[in-house]
């Protein structure tokens, strides 16, 4: 009986249309995109070793000569190992405008019959990462072109969205034409939601608190007791969202609020007290998620710190913050060697 070792497919960058692109010219029909000189393609696989099925010799191509190419295998694709193993590759023809590497490479001790999964490329690229990271989305139309945008977004070019802040812009529903006298906070959120669903249900979405989500001031908000009860002090983003410390791929996201809870923070409110916030100490939390962070590195290198307005020099209302505890936080920043992300508001 032939037995015969199942792989892993390939990612679709391997396709022929992920790699080139039409010129037009009959004689020159395929053209390489920029940046795609090192991806691998053309993917196939031979039995290898005195008995069938207990090594197997994988073979690719590159557009250009790779210095460490490897080989990672795995039982699952969650647990690829890097493999020791000698990768051979050469190149047979070449012109000023097009090469070809072949790489070669032997995987032994492997078991019959069994599926395994691989990965093929460069060590120093072994990982790729493509998170899209916006905030502000805009309230009514002022969000349709985001919207549209963002739709087109898929999982197998994305890994993960990160949106840092100010997300449906309910509590500016009220601002909208038709709109003054009536209650639309709860409507605008929903909206947004289920017009977000299929995005946010097949990519990872983070999202952190922004100032648009402290509470409901409109005019119909006002009017009420209750409704300023029950939709203020980020109770609607509280119960919908999660803002954790996360890792994810290579990269620990720490989701800080720019909004409460720390010397000098902005009220927000439109509204009689009490203030905003009383969550905890921030920047005790933050302290203490980095350097946990930053004591797994060699496992997940990358660390993201983002909030919604930045921590110093970019805010257009300086008056939201403190240079003291601003000071505090970047010393923070810097002891963990972290990049901070966060948008402004130039409207």
């Amino acid at each position: 009986m032939l037995k015969v070792i199942v792989l892993g497919s390939c990612h679709a960058l391997c396709s022929r249309s992920a790699l080139c692109e039409s010129t037009g010219d009959a004689a020159q029909p395929c053209r390489i995109k920029d940046n795609v000189d090192y991806y691998p393609h053309q993917l196939h696989f031979a039995y290898a070793g005195a008995s069938a099925g207990t090594a197997m010799t994988l073979s690719w191509s590159t557009y250009a000569e790779v210095q460490d190419s490897s080989v990672w295998i795995g039982n699952s694709e969650g647990s690829l190992e890097l493999v020791d193993t000698p990768v051979t590759q050469t190149s047979y023809y070449h012109d000023e405008t097009y090469n070809m590497f072949h790489h070669h490479a032997t995987v032994s001790g492997l078991t019959p019959r069994t599926k395994y999964f691989y990965k093929v490329g460069s060590k120093a690229n072994a990982t790729t990462f493509n998170v899209v990271i916006y905030g502000d989305f805009g309230v009514g139309n002022e969000s349709k072109e985001t919207l549209a945008y963002v739709s087109t977004l898929n999982p197998e070019e994305v890994d993960l969205i990160y949106h840092i802040g100010d997300i449906g812009y309910a509590d500016d529903a009220w601002l909208m034409p038709g709109q003054l006298d009536g209650f639309f906070y709860e409507k605008v959120y929903n909206d947004w939601m289920n017009s977000m669903t299929p995005v946010m249900s097949s990519i990872p979405y983070m999202v952190l608190v922004g100032n648009h989500e402290a509470e409901c001031h409109s005019p119909a908000c006002a009017a009420s007791a209750d409704r300023m009860i029950m939709l203020r002090n980020y109770t609607a983003y509280n119960s919908r969202f999660q803002m954790p410390s996360k890792e994810h791929g290579p990269i620990h996201i720490t989701s800080l609020s720019s909004e409460t809870d720390y010397k000098g923070e902005p009220s927000n409110e439109f509204a009689d007290p009490p203030r905003n916030g009383n969550f905890g100490d921030q920047l005790a939390w933050v302290e203490a998620d980095l350097k946990k962070a930053d004591a797994n590195r060699a496992n997940v290198p990358w660390i993201i710190v983002g909030m919604h307005h930045p921590v110093e020099g970019l805010d257009p209302f300086p008056d939201r913050n403190n240079a003291t505890s601003n000071q505090a936080v970047l010393d923070e920043f810097v002891m963990w060697k972290t990049a901070p992300t966060g948008c402004n508001e130039p409207y």
